[in-house]
């Protein structure tokens, strides 16, 4: 069995909490953005920041930062 490196994914940090953030968009995007969040139910909009739509699953609950 070969072990692949994956690549660590992008974290979120908000109210002292680090999240996995699932997607980001554009803030000029965010029909796109609604468009990811319709076909995964599972995801929400964690926040709107510095011009990006930050997505994250609504399971997450975030780890201490």
């Amino acid at each position: 069995m070969q072990v692949v490196n994956k690549p660590e994914p992008e974290m979120f940090k908000l109210y002292g909490r680090n999240f996995v953030v699932v997607a980001a968009f554009d803030e000029e995007e965010n029909d796109k953005a609604n468009q990811f969040m319709a076909a995964n139910p599972d995801t929400g909009c964690l926040a709107i920041e510095d011009g990006r739509v930050i997505i994250a699953s609504l399971k997450d609950m975030g780890v201490p930062a």
